[in-house]
């Protein structure tokens, strides 16, 4: 098996299914589809789940890449409605909605560029199956 992820998570959790089981993801902050990927080795397998990516460029590139599954580009938090977005360029992967997360990366020289982007909360009221979402 090949891993996409960063510490072999993709390896670790693959171990706990049989080879021909076919399940669901949710990945807050996915990113790339590819590098650093946790999921790319399950969509490939036939698995499906959600993205939620609120940087642009990693959303464009879900979008063309992972058809299959429901991409939302958003923050996740507890509040609601357009939230500042922090794009860090030299290293997306750390862009962030913490104020304090982003002056600090932009006092290691980050470029860091703001944007909005919609926020939501995963907190769901009753029951909620899969087939639903």
């Amino acid at each position: 098996m090949i891993s996409y992820a960063q510490n072999f998570e993709d390896v670790m959790i693959a171990r706990l299914f049989p080879a021909e089981y076919r399940g669901f993801y949710i990945d807050i902050g996915a990113a790339d589809p590819v590098r650093f990927s946790v999921t790319k080795h399950f969509y490939d397998a036939g698995w499906q789940g959600v993205n939620v990516e609120p940087v642009p460029h990693f959303f464009a590139r879900l979008t063309a890449a992972r058809p299959r599954d429901v991409n939302l580009q958003a923050i996740v938090g507890t509040a609601q409605g357009p939230q500042p977005l922090y794009e860090i360029a030299e290293f997306r992967e750390n862009s962030t909605g913490d104020r304090n997360v982003m002056e600090s990366l932009r006092q290691q020289v980050a470029t860091v560029r703001a944007h909005e982007v919609g926020c939501s909360s995963l907190a769901v009221s009753g029951s909620l199956t899969i087939s639903e979402i």
